[in-house]
C-alpha cells in the first residue's frame, strides 16, 4: 500500500498530469494535412484535454504541498519526476504510436519488479521500538550435537510457514536476506507488490529467511523465490565466505545506490528442550540487525 504521505506519488502524478497535458497543447498546434473543419475540432477537443490534464496536474500539486511529508528523504525526486513528464509528454502528443507502447513498457517494468520482488516480506516499521519476528523455533528434542523442532514463520515467503526440522548441532543461528530499497524504487516497489505496510521515511526494507546453521557446523538452505534470477540481474548478492553474528556475509549495492542487498546471521542461540527461540529484526540508526 503506498502512503498518502509519500511525495513520489504526488509528484509523480503532477508530472505525469502536467506532461499529458504539455503533449496535447502541443498536438492541437501541430500543423496537420486534414480538412480546416476537422483540423479546427480535433484542435478544441485536445485543448479541453489539455486543460482537463493540467487541472488535474494542479490538483496533484496541491496534494504534494500539502498531504506529502515534505521532510521525509526526496532521494531522486526530481531526476523521477522528470521521467514521468516525458513519458507523459510523449503519450500526450502521440497517443496511439506512443502512449500505447510507453503505457505498455511501464507496466511490464511493474510487473517484473513485483515478479522479482515475490517471496519476499516486507519489514514495515521495524523500529528499535519494535522489533518484527521472522521466526520462531520450538525444539522438542536436543541431544549432545543434535537437535529436532518445529519453525515457524509469522508470514510466508518462499518457506512455508511451518516446517519440522533436524540439524546436527545443539547451537543454531538464522540466516536472512535483506533487500532495501529507497527513493522511487521504494515508491515503484510499493506500487508494484501493494504492501499492506508501506515503506518507511521513504525506505522500502524487506527480507527472505534463507536458511539456519550451526556455528562452524552443519547447514540448512531453504528454497528459494522462484524468480530471485530476474533480481540477480540487476543486484546480484556477492559471494561471502562467511559472517559474524548479526553481521553480512554478503553484500551489494547498485542502481544509483538505490538499492542495497545483504545477507545477515543470527547470533547462534543455544538450544533447551521445549523452550522456545524467536529471532527479530529491528533498524538501527538505517541499518537492520538481528534483535
Amino acid at each position: 500500500m503506498i502512503s498518502e504521505a509519500s511525495p513520489y506519488l504526488w509528484a509523480t502524478a503532477a508530472s505525469a498530469f502536467a506532461g499529458l497535458a504539455a503533449g496535447q497543447a502541443s498536438r492541437a498546434f501541430l500543423v496537420i494535412r486534414e480538412g480546416a473543419t476537422r483540423a479546427a475540432r480535433r484542435r478544441s477537443a485536445r485543448i479541453a484535454r489539455a486543460i482537463a490534464f493540467l487541472s488535474l496536474g494542479i490538483l496533484a500539486l496541491a496534494g504534494l504541498l500539502v498531504l506529502s511529508d515534505l521532510a521525509a528523504p526526496r532521494t531522486g525526486l526530481l531526476p523521477f519526476a522528470a521521467l514521468a513528464f516525458a513519458i507523459a509528454l510523449l503519450a500526450g502528443l502521440r497517443p496511439l504510436a506512443l502512449g500505447a507502447p510507453l503505457g505498455l513498457t511501464c507496466a511490464a517494468v511493474l510487473c517484473g519488479l513485483g515478479l522479482a520482488l515475490s517471496g519476499w516480506l516486507s519489514l514495515g516499521e521495524a523500529t528499535e521500538g519494535s522489533p518484527h519476528e521472522v521466526a520462531s523455533l520450538l525444539p522438542y528434542e536436543v541431544g549432545p550435537s543434535s537437535f529436532r523442532g518445529h519453525l515457524e514463520l509469522p508470514e510466508r515467503d518462499s518457506v512455508p510457514v511451518a516446517q519440522e526440522l533436524g540439524l546436527g548441532a545443539a547451537e543454531l543461528a538464522l540466516s536472512v536476506e535483506c533487500l532495501s530499497l529507497a527513493g522511487p524504487l521504494a515508491f515503484l516497489g510499493d506500487l508494484a507488490l501493494a504492501f499492506t505496510k508501506p515503506s518507511v521515511a521513504g525506505t522500502l526494507r524487506l527480507y527472505r529467511v534463507v536458511g539456519i546453521s550451526a556455528p562452524g557446523g552443519p547447514s540448512l538452505s531453504f528454497p528459494v523465490p522462484a524468480y530471485i534470477r530476474l533480481l540477480d540481474l540487476v543486484l546480484p548478492l556477492s559471494p561471502g565466505a562467511g559472517s559474524e553474528p548479526g553481521g553480512s556475509a554478503a553484500s551489494s549495492s547498485g542502481l544509483f545506490g538505490l538499492a542495497s542487498r545483504f545477507r545477515l546471521t543470527s547470533p547462534p542461540a543455544h538450544l533447551v528442550a521445549l523452550e522456545p527461540v524467536s529471532y527479530s529484526l529491528r533498524v538501527v540508526g538505517g541499518e537492520v540487525k538481528f534483535y
